[in-house]
């Protein structure tokens, strides 16, 4: 099974995160199969909406940093960062902004950091009961300005800073589960 796997059915494009051992967090290729999709979805006629969830309890934990240069012996540092947000994430981001159906987060368990910016930025979330979202708070040195930021799309409804258990208004389309 792929990390991220995308099937149309009935008219309904559904991107799965595909990494439930790790709560689904992603890697450089999810997030680049991720950009692929999205532009592709744009261009296929059968394909009225988009559904984006995780597999197993989460969402998804943000961005797997070890899986991302499993080759460096080092953490990467703020230009390093930098260029895989610019390089890969963005990407994301920029597909969705040239998007031109409705995307739907379906926020099946915890969605942190950038698993939260991906889901804020689609156009309308379904939280279960079992979610949990969190922005993760780092020196401003080490993470440049946050995925959501870049999409026109995200509502600037969560900056928590830490586990949120009620979601601020305006964060959940709806609640299920």
């Amino acid at each position: 099974m792929a990390d991220l796997e995308y099937k149309v059915e009935n008219g309904v494009g559904t991107i799965l995160l595909n990494r439930p051992e790790k709560k689904n967090a992603f890697t450089v290729e999810m997030v680049d199969r991720w950009a692929e999709v999205l532009v592709g979805a744009r261009a296929d006629d059968s394909v009225g909406a988009i559904v984006v969830t995780g597999a197993g309890d989460a969402f998804c934990a943000g961005g797997d940093f070890g899986g991302l240069s499993p080759e460096a012996e080092e953490e990467p540092g703020p230009y390093e960062r930098k260029a895989f947000l610019t390089d890969h994430v963005h990407r994301v981001a920029y597909a969705l902004e040239d998007l031109d159906k409705p995307v739907i987060a379906a926020v099946n368990g915890v969605a942190v950091g950038a698993g939260l910016d991906f889901a804020l930025m689609c156009d309308m979330r379904f939280m279960a009961r079992s979610a949990r979202v969190s922005r993760i708070r780092r020196p401003l040195e080490k993470v440049p300005r946050g995925t959501a930021a870049r999409s026109r799309r995200a509502p600037s409804a969560c900056d928590a800073g830490g586990p949120v258990t009620e979601l601020p208004a305006g964060l959940g389309s709806r609640t299920y589960g």
